[in-house]
């Protein structure tokens, strides 16, 4: 081991922890949301205006106490102002066994007068569950509503609001694993290099 640690260089660590970086290991990655919504945010801009979304734990459950009831329930409804409305009461839940399944929603703009243009409220949800890893976790889903200002003639050179549709911010994989060789292959060379210049060093000092 301490044969090894002689070999890594800074410059080799440093390629190492980029590697890992480009391949997604990283500290962001416990920033995942316990419980993700598919679509970010959602806009409801006319009165009977539906707008579909799907929420999904992501870690089994699992509880300390066995004798205890171990499932997951969302509760929406108490955030739900007048003129907006939810399928299933606003209620979402998942059994022991059902953790990895999605669970459709639908929100319904019933009265697009009752919010001022383009006003955001948020949807939020508190879970109730005997699992300490998910109990009191918060699921907040902003939602645009009301009649927004049309907007002015012009060619489109974005996504269309509300589609969803994301730009495309990362590097492609061909590119990615590109990077990661190079960053490879200078961590090598000046393994190579450190290596060769011991053994000279240790030549002078014998000869």
């Amino acid at each position: 081991m301490k044969a090894l640690n002689r070999r890594l260089t800074p410059v080799a660590i440093l390629g190492i922890t980029l590697v890992a970086l480009l391949f997604g290991v990283s500290p962001a990655n416990a920033l995942a949301p316990k419980i993700a919504l598919q679509h970010a945010s959602s806009s409801l801009l006319l009165t009977s205006e539906t707008t579909t979304n799907y929420a999904q734990p992501d870690e089994p459950l699992v509880c300390q106490d066995l004798l205890a009831v171990c499932d997951i329930t969302l509760d929406f409804s108490a955030s739900i102002p007048l003129g907006l409305s939810m399928t299933s009461g606003g209620v979402l839940h998942w059994a022991s066994g059902e953790w990895f399944q999605t669970r459709p929603f639908t929100l319904t703009l019933d009265d697009s007068t009752a919010f001022a243009p383009g006003q955001v409220v948020n949807i939020t949800a508190t879970a109730v569950s005997n699992s300490e890893y998910y109990s009191g976790y918060v699921v907040t889903l902003p939602v645009t509503v009301g009649t927004l200002e049309p907007p002015s003639a012009g060619p489109t050179t974005g996504p269309l609001a509300g589609s969803g549709a994301l730009p495309d911010t990362g590097l492609s994989v061909s590119l990615t694993v590109t990077i990661a060789l190079i960053i490879c292959s200078v961590g090598l060379s000046a393994i190579v290099a450190t290596q060769r210049s011991r053994r000279r060093d240790t030549r002078q000092r014998r000869s």
